[in-house]
């Protein structure tokens, strides 16, 4: 290449005060397409590496999908595709269809709350009643006592000399 380093700089011809026709100051910028290819590469290799497929859903699955608000992770079924991508029309808890990206969308591995209901869970409902035993010693309403007052955290209060009495 026939260029000075500001000209490499700035990709293009300098101006400068001698006469030049004007199809030579507005020349093409010269790109090395080969360096520009390699350095994608390296990028999308990067990327790859911690990059990880979605789940692509089919009708009828059982997923979680989040709340709008919160993090919150709700039942719902798959009810349908939409034309936009990763995007699922998806029936919650309450039979509302509502449009989801997979990205708020997880599978569900099963139906957990039925699972839950088949199991028969057998407590003993018989209580023993314990005595009732206060920890806390009792402290006098009066404040001429000798016994410190403390808070709930443990510090200990002390008055002012001027409303001691």
């Amino acid at each position: 290449l026939n260029l000075s380093p500001a000209e490499l700089l700035c990709k293009r011809m300098l101006r400068t005060t001698l006469p030049v026709s004007s199809h030579i100051l507005n020349k093409e910028p010269h790109i090395n397409l080969e360096q520009l290819n390699t350095k994608r590469l390296k990028a999308k290799k990067y990327y790859d590496q911690h990059s990880q497929h979605r789940d692509v859903f089919k009708v009828g699955d059982s997923v979680l999908l989040q709340k709008e608000k919160g993090k919150q992770w709700v039942p719902g079924e798959i009810v349908g595709k939409a034309k936009t991508p990763r995007s699922y029309f998806v029936k919650d808890e309450f039979s509302r269809v509502l449009r989801r990206n997979s990205s708020f969308l997880k599978k569900r591995l099963s139906n957990t709350t039925a699972h839950w209901r088949a199991i028969d869970f057998d407590f003993d409902d018989t209580v023993e009643p314990s005595p009732s035993v206060s920890s806390v010693p009792e402290v006098s309403i009066n404040g001429n006592s000798s016994v410190p007052q403390i808070t709930r955290t443990g510090r200990v209060i002390n008055k002012p000399v001027r409303y001691r009495n």
